[in-house]
């Protein structure tokens, strides 16, 4: 379920911008290793610091993700196609 305000092509900049910066703010983040999912529902700050400590800890293969992505991530190593 997408909540951003959808933007056409014609657009301004400043749409464009607070587009993303809703994004940025809503709780539509996961932080996701070689092997798991560390959290879901982050907004991206929260996100960015989970993923620091985590890279700290030498935790390998971090990154933030959609919450959709990191939701089909977990059915893939659950052997789930989705299809």
């Amino acid at each position: 379920m997408n909540h951003a305000p959808q933007i056409s092509e014609d657009s301004s900049a400043a749409d464009r911008t607070s587009a993303v910066v809703f994004e940025l703010t809503e709780p539509l983040w996961s932080v996701v290793t070689f092997d798991i999912c560390a959290a879901s529902g982050l907004v991206y700050e929260q996100a960015i610091d989970l993923m620091e400590q985590l890279d700290s800890e030498g935790v390998s293969g971090v990154c933030i993700v959609t919450n959709e992505t990191a939701e089909r991530m977990i059915k893939n190593q659950n052997g789930d196609s989705g299809g």
